[in-house]
This record gives structure tokens, C-alpha cells and sequence, in this order.
């Protein structure tokens, strides 16, 4: 008799099929990590076997067993480096133990690194580390086209005092570096080189404590496609050195909704510096040489250069400079006040929806410029542009008046009864990071969706 006449309401089949979901959630070969825990070395441990905080670990040199998928606590305060071999690959590192939080202090006579790391698809979570006499975190494939799948989230990543090394360096592909504070950092801060990179809400200050002009916040390099710069607050104003952020290399690196601020009168350096294809889109940067630099676009054949939505002031020389083969630049609804936009650029430049405020000269350019200007707006500017240092006439439906700005210093907002309408400068802005914005304001630069372009990032490789 079948099994319909006998249970004809079907119970019998879900019944199974409850079962089998239950024997299938409790199958040894269906596994969501085990958790591991580490102490400083030197100590009695019990077991020693790392499998609970009495049975930790004996310092980093007595970490086995853990695989992909497993979790490693950092508990208390340890002088050690703690080196991730290729066996470790996959594997979670946290500085959240339950029992006590971590810490990798290496203030110690010629402490070397923080953390090594050799292996790939490694994350480290909250990570606290300080005092060390050279790489706060390095992971080096070797080759910037390697899968590299470091993901380090949160943290606070301090006092990296070498001469020549950098707080955190990877060389490689697939890299997340969200949340972090990092400081205190005798170089840069991030050294990177490998496509794919998100570099995203991390927080920089005292950058370049040397003060020789030798360190960035942020650099990426070398091949940098993919790479997205966001959402970071960075104060580099301590000394007159390089850059917030700077991108070399091939490719096309996405810098946008990043707060930048460098000292004014500086001779060095500019808030955002770029030697390859960028989109540089709704920054706030205050000070610098120049607010934003498109430089000679040394290794990228397009030489693609995009200025969007962006707020600049305060800078020492230029509120923006597009480098003489920038050939596809594009400065559009940007808000600059007190310095002129610079062309090197012979080629077909557009400027466009721009509030230039303050300014001398607005926007000046090469003889023989192809320069496109329209719908700018010049609110006390007294040559609104020049090519070859001769005065011209201002674009199609742009105005040199009043832009209606209040407060430009500390804002700028826009009265209602701006011309900056009249001219065509689009009244939005939007800071959200992620692609969420949390609504309009007044303001004269348009910044638009945090991924107005739809760039996206290739997955990370499974294993």
C-alpha cells in the first residue's frame, strides 16, 4: 500500500525530511570552526593545547592546530611577533578574547614586527598593536597580481617608529582594511600594492611623526585596479609631508567621500595625488598644496581623470591641478574656495557645474588649450579664466556674480535665491558611505550615490 493511502495528509514525508535537515545539522562533516585562545609565553597553561583560556597556547610559538574556518583569541598583553605561515591560511585572528582583551605591545629593546603574515584569506579582527621598530602588519606574496584575501577589520594600530617601514604593508589582491585607527606612524600609515583593495571608515592622524616629508596616510600602487579609497577621515597636518592619499601605477582607483585635512602654507605635497586613472569623487580636503592633484598619469595610457562632487579649500597653490596628459579630465559640481583650478593640459579639459569662490584667477590653462568651461560659477573671482595668463570669456551659461553662498568657510550652504541654480550647479549632496544617503543639504558641490559609476570588485576567491 502506498505511502499517500497510509498518510494521506504527507506527514510522514515532512516528518523525514525534518529528520534528515537534523541529522545533516549534526553530522560530524558539517563544521563552523573551532576557537582557539593564546597567551603570552612563559606562562603554565594547563594542557596547553589552546582549546579554552586556561589551556591557552604558550605564546605564538606554540600555536598548532587551528584550520580555515577556525578562530584564534589573542588574550592579555604579549612582546611577541606573531607569524602566520601558509598552514594558518583561512584562519581568524582576534584580539576579543572574552576572558582579556589583546594585545601585541613590542616595547622592547629592537622589537621587530607585530604581526607576518604568509598565508592567504586570513582575517584580523580589533586588532591592538603598538610599539614596534617596524611593520606593524606586512603580508608580502611577493607579486602585487597574488591572491593575497587579508581582511583586517577594526582595531587601533599605533606607533610604528622604523625610519623605512610603514604600519601596515601588503603586497597582493583581495585586501580589506575597514574601521582601523592608525596613528603614530614614523612613514605612511597604509603601503599597498595588488587590484582590488578596500581601504574603507579608517581613521589616520599623526602621519609622518618624523617629520622628514616622508610619509602618506594612504598609498596604493603599482596595479591598483579595483581599488576603492572611502570613507576615511584622515588628519595629515603635523608636518609639511606628501599626501593624505596617492595612487601610482596602473589602473583605475576609486577615491571618494574621504575627509582630508593638511596644514595651510604648505610646500609639499597635496591632500589627494594621483599618477594613474581615478575618479575622485565628493572628498572634503582642507589645505594642502593643492586640495587635488591629477599628475603626470605616468603608467595609465587614458590618463582618466575624474573630479566629482568634491569640496576643497584652504589650499596653498591650486584647488585642483590636471597634469599635462590627464587626457580625459573631467571637473565637474565641485566646490573650491580661495585658490583656481590649474590646466597643464592642452587637450579637450571640461569643466563643468563648478562653484569657484574667492579666487583670483578661476581657471587657468596652456596656450593652445582645448579647454571646456560652461555652467561654472564665479562669486568673487576677478579673472574668472585665463589661457596663456590672457583673460577670456566665461563659458556658456556660466555667470561670474554673487553664487549665494552663506558661511562658504564653515559650509557652504546655499541661500534659496542662489545663482548657483541659475548657473546649473546642482544642489545635493550626499556623505553616506556605502551607497545609502541619508538625505539632501544644501550645498553647492553634487557628490551623488557613493557607486555612482557601478564599478564593483571581483569576489574573493573560495576555497
Amino acid at each position: 500500500m502506498g505511502i499517500r493511502q497510509l498518510f494521506p495528509t504527507g506527514r510522514y514525508i515532512l516528518t523525514i525530511s525534518r529528520s534528515f535537515l537534523l541529522v545533516a545539522l549534526l553530522s560530524p562533516s558539517v563544521s563552523f570552526g573551532a576557537t582557539y585562545y593564546v597567551r603570552q609565553s612563559g606562562g603554565s597553561y594547563g594542557l596547553e593545547d589552546g582549546t579554552s583560556y586556561a589551556n591557552a597556547f604558550d605564546g605564538f610559538g606554540d600555536i598548532s592546530g587551528p584550520t580555515s574556518g577556525d578562530r584564534v583569541y589573542i588574550c592579555g598583553e604579549i612582546d611577541e611577533q606573531l607569524t602566520i605561515s601558509s598552514g594558518l591560511s583561512g584562519v581568524e585572528f582576534s584580539w576579543d578574547c572574552p576572558e582579556e582583551a589583546g594585545v601585541i605591545d613590542r616595547d622592547s629593546a629592537n622589537a621587530t614586527r607585530g604581526v607576518s603574515i604568509a598565508g592567504t584569506d586570513v582575517t584580523l579582527t580589533n586588532p591592538v598593536i603598538r610599539e614596534v621598530d617596524d611593520y606593524a602588519i606586512i603580508a608580502d606574496t611577493g607579486s602585487s597580481s597574488s591572491y593575497l584575501g587579508l581582511t583586517i577589520n577594526g582595531g587601533d594600530i599605533h606607533t610604528c617608529t622604523d625610519t623605512v617601514q610603514t604600519c601596515i604593508r601588503y603586497v597582493g589582491t583581495h585586501v580589506t582594511i575597514n574601521g582601523v585607527t592608525i596613528h603614530n606612524c614614523y612613514t605612511d600609515c597604509i603601503w599597498g600594492k595588488g587590484s582590488a583593495a578596500r581601504i574603507t571608515s579608517n581613521t589616520f592622524y599623526d602621519v609622518a611623526m618624523s617629520g622628514q616629508n616622508a610619509g602618506d596616510a594612504i598609498q596604493v600602487t603599482e596595479v591598483v585596479t579595483g581599488t576603492i579609497i572611502r570613507g576615511n577621515v584622515i588628519n595629515h597636518d603635523d608636518y609639511d609631508s606628501k599626501y593624505c592619499i596617492i595612487a601610482t601605477g596602473v589602473g583605475l582607483t576609486r577615491i571618494e567621500h574621504n575627509e582630508c585635512t593638511r596644514a595651510s602654507g604648505l610646500t609639499t605635497g597635496a591632500g589627494i595625488y594621483t599618477e594613474t586613472s581615478a575618479w575622485i569623487l565628493g572628498n572634503i580636503v582642507d589645505g594642502g598644496v593643492y586640495n587635488i592633484q591629477c599628475a603626470q598619469q605616468g603608467d595609465e595610457a587614458d590618463g582618466d581623470c575624474l573630479v566629482a562632487g568634491n569640496y576643497g579649500k584652504n589650499a596653498t597653490t591650486y584647488a585642483v591641478s590636471i597634469g599635462s596628459n590627464a587626457v580625459l579630465a573631467k571637473v565637474f559640481n565641485n566646490t573650491f574656495l580661495t585658490k583656481q583650478i590649474n590646466i597643464n593640459n592642452t587637450g579637450a579639459v571640461q569643466l563643468k557645474n563648478n562653484i569657484l569662490y574667492g579666487q583670483s584667477v578661476g581657471i587657468q590653462a596652456p596656450a593652445s588649450s582645448a579647454l571646456v568651461e560652461n555652467y561654472n560659477l564665479f562669486d568673487g573671482v576677478a579673472t574668472p579664466v585665463t589661457v596663456n595668463n590672457v583673460s577670456q570669456s566665461i563659458g556658456a551659461d556660466s555667470i561670474n556674480g554673487d553664487s549665494g553662498l552663506a558661511s562658504p568657510a564653515s559650509g557652504p550652504e546655499l541661500n534659496s535665491d542662489s545663482q548657483a541654480i541659475a548657473a546649473g550647479v546642482y544642489v545635493y549632496q550626499c556623505y553616506a558611505i556605502g551607497g545609502k544617503c541619508s538625505g539632501a543639504i544644501n550645498m553647492g558641490a553634487w557628490a551623488g550615490d557613493a557607486i555612482p559609476y557601478g564599478y564593483a570588485l571581483k569576489p574573493k576567491r573560495r576555497r
